[in-house]
């Protein structure tokens, strides 16, 4: 792989889950409004990045590798641009950590005359409008608070009583309600703090909301 040559921008597109190289990525949902990203003018190179899903290890080496970042995780890129091209979300267990490092060289390197940009995927759509299919126990688990089990036992709680309304309603067309232990099993730990982080009002929601599906760059 050439990282760096005379007199031109070199652009590098990598998949740090499988290896396979990808030209563009272009993401449609119908609840999010079309943005495009404003052409980039940095004058150093031009680094693509897709398909992290969680990876925080691997996606920190490959980092340190292109020289966009040191040992400690910070922005050494300078005027360099880095594209991550979707698909954080879902799958590895680092979502948490490929957000949070990412949400953070976006200022480090703008401070630098560089710039990171942030292209929504399919996979962060999906959290975004809270299909966590993709999602494991173990990933939910690195979002529960000291308050989990709480709130779990309090939206069961809910859910019974929506299920008793629709029973009302509905008759014998209604569905039955789950065991608790049928529902805890589809509602991990962290299943409910993850929906919050990624709604309207959370960390990640709010900032990946304001991101493109497309960059020009």
């Amino acid at each position: 792989m050439s990282l760096r040559h005379a007199g031109e921008t070199v652009s590098i597109t990598h998949d740090v889950r499988s290896g396979t190289r990808w030209v563009r990525r272009l993401c449609v949902s119908g609840l999010l409004l079309v943005s495009v990203a404003t052409p980039s003018a940095q004058p150093g190179r031009i680094v693509a990045v897709g398909d992290v899903h969680g990876a925080i290890g691997e996606f920190r080496a490959l980092l340190q590798t292109l020289e966009l970042t040191d040992a400690d995780q910070g922005w050494i890129g300078g005027q360099d641009t880095l594209v991550q091209t979707g698909d954080l979300t879902d799958r590895g267990t680092g979502v948490r950590a490929v957000l949070d490092l990412l949400m953070r060289l976006e200022t480090e390197a703008a401070e630098a005359g560089g710039e990171v940009i942030v292209v929504l995927g399919n996979h962060e759509t999906m959290s975004l409008m809270a299909n966590l299919r993709d999602t494991t126990p173990e990933l939910l688990a690195r979002f529960a608070g000291p308050d989990s089990t709480s709130r779990r036992a309090a939206a069961y709680e809910d859910y019974l009583a929506l299920t008793a309304e629709r029973a009302d309603a509905l008759g014998p067309l209604a569905p039955d309600a789950l065991s608790r232990d049928e529902w805890m099993d589809t509602h991990p730990p962290g299943f409910l703090e993850y929906l919050d982080a990624f709604g309207p009002d959370g960390p990640y929601g709010r900032w990946l909301r304001s991101k493109p599906i497309v960059a020009r760059v």
